[in-house]
């Protein structure tokens, strides 16, 4: 099959990957110390349902 690449910037491996976990479950643990990044990546990609 065919590969995609994506190239994403201004958002770490960190972020995205617990942005991806709540795609995925619906839920999430957000810390004090990811909580500012976290909604700011939400509000980039429209995650509507995280940012309320």
């Amino acid at each position: 099959g065919e590969k995609l690449e994506l190239k994403m910037t201004n958002i770490s491996a960190d972020v995205l990957e617990l942005l991806l976990e709540f795609v995925y479950t619906g839920s999430l643990v957000i810390h004090s110390a990811n909580a500012k990044t976290l909604l700011e990546a939400a509000n980039k990609f429209q995650f509507n349902t995280f940012c309320k």
